[in-house]
């Protein structure tokens, strides 16, 4: 995953925080729709701190 792919899901992440959809989902989608690969829990948990 390049550091693009990883600045953008982290800014889906920081500015959808406030939406009552699931935080995980966030993460999920747009990897599912732009085909990129899913790097797992503990890239989630770094976004998410």
């Amino acid at each position: 995953m390049s550091i693009l792919e990883i600045i953008i899901l982290a800014l889906i992440q920081g500015f959808t925080e406030f939406l009552t959809i699931s935080s995980s989902a966030h993460l999920i989608l747009p990897s599912q729709i732009l085909v990129w690969e899913d790097l797992g829990l503990a890239f989630d948990v770094a976004v998410h701190v």
